[in-house]
């Protein structure tokens, strides 16, 4: 799984250019990693914890964003044809 979200944060790098996207990927204790024992509660303890540590970053760099006006390439009608 490591290895597919690496090769989505490249391609995400690729696209808009390095230092232009940012990847949340907190180190998980090797006990977190066995499905078959995960804890819930531990899991979501340590998202939480690394979302917190995320949000001041996360705020700084998106939380002005206003988005654009969407304007649609095709029309209903277009892709009924």
């Amino acid at each position: 799984m490591a290895g597919q979200g690496l090769g989505a944060f490249t391609q995400t790098e690729h696209l808009l250019g390095r230092g232009n996207a940012y990847r949340l990927n907190p180190p998980a204790p090797e006990s977190l990693a066995k499905l078959d024992t995960a804890d819930s509660r531990d899991l979501l303890a340590a998202a939480a914890h690394h979302s917190r540590a995320f949000s001041p970053t996360f705020a700084e760099e998106f939380a002005s964003h206003e988005r654009g006006h969407y304007t649609p390439l095709h029309s209903r009608k277009d892709t009924l044809e």
